[in-house]
């Protein structure tokens, strides 16, 4: 699912650029650059026009050269309009060849997607090579409508192609047949433009759209089986559990009374079975991931804005609220502080010390944290409270400690390695549904609960897809846990 892209590239002989985080905002930030490269397109061929007719003016009447010049007057004249779209053909193929690289979702289908486009900006390249043989359809007012309804087909795929690939638009769609609808109309439309334009791309067959259409079958079933694995309350399926249970019965039921068919109606109860799995497949909803991302989104943007007037603060829990365990337990020894370890409503939590420096924005970050609960994989935060008049984060409690303890304590088999690397991209994998980066995921930072469960913890450095870069001081502690491009 993280392999870097393979068929364009061979094809075409060049290195994939690396991958950066910004590629998705220059997906979906570039009309400002369009606009300008429309405008500049306009005035070059305007002013190759006016060149070509201030040459035919000054020429003996009559003369080849000026027949030579009045040709060219006329093919400049007839492609000065399509400038502007050639140049939209370019800009968009560039952005979504680039987006690929940072593709993690539905590879396959986006990978004959970019192909698709790269093939007609070719085509359209060759086109504009041959304006004199093609200076019949330049000036078909037709023709250029078409050309039209080609870029606008080349934006539709570039959306496609966007929402698709990134988990937290992918969430939108009820079920893989709309995607599947979209995929369609939008291929169906590329190939009658293209033969409408008679562009030489030999990918805009009806063949190739039915093994299209199988690959983005091949990609769906992967995506529906990754959201069931990672759960963590990003996908919520709606079972109709009662019909099922209901018709169940009534199998069962002919199968006590009429015992001689009891291996046929097993047979109808399996098919049964099956037809309702695959009914219940279709009916995929993500209203718990909706939930969660409209929420948290709310509150970054929020928080981040400067000029909120919206006051974003984390529960307040009160000092009475925590009590001792019933047998003292010796207060942990963290990073910088000591946690202790309190009963808040009958369950075990850690009371970590906080700075009151920045509080307030401390807070704002805090309630964002409270509402990733919905996630198993992540730290739980009760609230702030506080410990002898000194302010507390109050936060779930980890029995074992954090993953480097327990490796440094415990010999730990194969089988639970992999179940707690699983369950640590579980939690990563919700981060980023809801556009939220770690930073800092070493083994101090996943605390390991009584059931060997790993919770990713310490924010400190988390931040949004797009928001700037955080100023690192203890570079030399995090520098082992870096991406690439950080160093």
């Amino acid at each position: 699912m993280f392999k870097k892209r393979s068929e364009s590239s061979e094809s075409s002989g060049k290195t994939p650029k690396k991958p950066t985080e910004k590629s998705t905002e220059k997906l979906s930030n570039s009309s400002d650059t369009l606009s300008k490269m429309g405008e500049i397109a306009v005035e070059v061929g305007g002013a190759a026009a006016g060149m070509v007719d201030t040459l035919k003016n000054n020429l003996p009447s009559g003369s080849t050269t000026q027949a030579f010049f009045k040709t060219a007057g006329d093919i400049a004249e007839a492609v000065t309009p399509f400038l502007p779209l050639v140049g939209l053909v370019g800009t968009l193929t560039k952005e979504i060849v680039e987006a690929y690289d940072n593709v993690q979702y539905n590879k396959k289908t986006c990978s004959a997607l970019v192909n698709r486009v790269e093939a007609a900006e070719f085509s359209i390249k060759a086109l504009m090579r041959q304006k004199e043989e093609n200076l019949k359809n330049f000036k078909d007012q037709n023709y250029y409508q078409t050309f039209v309804r080609f870029t606008n087909c080349l934006k539709q795929i570039k959306k496609l192609f966007e929402d698709i690939s990134q988990l937290p638009k992918f969430k939108k769609f009820v079920s893989s047949a709309n995607i599947k609808e979209r995929f369609k109309e939008n291929i169906e439309e590329f190939n009658n433009c293209s033969n409408d334009l008679n562009l030489s791309i030999s990918i805009a067959t009806q063949d190739q759209l039915d093994k299209d259409l199988a690959i983005l079958h091949e990609d769906m079933i992967e995506m529906n089986k990754f959201l069931h694995k990672i759960e963590g309350g990003i996908t919520v399926t709606v079972d109709n559990t009662e019909t099922i249970m209901n018709k169940l019965e009534i199998q069962n039921n002919e199968i006590k009374i009429i015992v001689e068919n009891v291996i046929e109606q097993n047979k109808r109860l399996i098919e049964m079975n099956e037809k309702l799995d695959e009914d219940r497949d279709k009916t995929i909803k993500f209203t718990s991931l909706n939930r969660v991302i409209d929420t948290i989104s709310l509150l970054n943007k929020q928080v981040n804005e400067q000029d909120s007037t919206v006051v974003v603060t984390a529960k307040d829990i009160k000092a009475s609220e925590l009590q001792d365990p019933l047998r003292y337990v010796k207060p942990r020894q963290g990073s910088r502080v000591k946690i202790q370890k309190k009963i808040y409503n009958a369950l075990e939590v850690a009371c970590k010390p906080i700075s009151v420096d920045n509080i307030q924005k401390t807070k704002k970050h805090l309630a964002i944290l409270e509402k990733l609960d919905a996630c198993p994989y992540i730290i739980k935060f009760h609230g702030l409270s506080e410990i002898a008049t000194e302010k507390v984060m109050v936060f779930e409690w980890a029995e074992l400690g954090n993953l480097k303890d327990v490796y440094q304590q415990f010999k730990i088999d194969w089988e639970a390695k992999i179940t707690i690397t699983r369950d640590i991209c579980r939690g990563l994998a919700f981060l980023q549904s809801v556009k939220i980066l770690h930073h800092d995921i070493r083994c101090e930072n996943v605390l390991i609960n009584e059931n060997i469960q790993p919770k990713l913890t310490n924010f400190k450095f988390a931040r949004e897809f797009n928001a700037n870069t955080i100023q690192i001081d203890n570079i030399n502690a995090l520098i082992h846990w870096l991406a690439p491009e950080k160093l």
